[in-house]
């Protein structure tokens, strides 16, 4: 910034660590990338750490007429999810027949393998039910 008032300063500074403090969207996205201010004695860069919103839209699958007949993925992402996990099985079991089940554990926060991608890849499963809460 060019000619910037010791007053100016003080504000473009103030509002710089509000944005880094976590201000609105709108507020965070009306300020440039980096700002540069300089007086006599002091020059500060502020960085404006809001990335901009990329929004993918993913068309969910068609939802199951019924599990009769179909491949479901159990994932456990949690300790003793498989209590869980294998309640729910038994509850399909109950209500449904000729399912297949595939149980495969992975913590929620490491990516899958590139092996548990393809054994998922190859046995195909019609629905998948994933626990992921405490």
């Amino acid at each position: 910034m060019k000619g910037i008032s010791r007053r100016n300063f003080v504000k473009t500074a103030t509002a710089g660590s509000v944005v880094v403090a976590g201000a609105s969207d709108l507020f965070a996205r009306a300020l440039p990338k980096t700002t540069t201010a300089k007086t006599s004695f002091v020059s500060l860069e502020i960085h404006n750490p809001v990335a901009d919103v990329v929004v993918d839209r993913i068309v969910p699958a068609p939802r199951l007429a019924d599990l009769n007949n179909k491949r479901i993925l159990l994932g456990m992402q949690k300790g003793n999810a498989d209590v869980a996990v294998q309640r729910v099985q038994q509850l399909f079991q109950e209500r449904y027949t000729g399912q297949q089940f595939l149980s495969l554990r992975f913590p929620g926060n490491i990516p899958l393998t590139q092996a548990q991608i393809d054994e998922i890849k190859n046995w195909k499963p019609d629905a998948i039910f994933v626990t992921n809460g405490d």
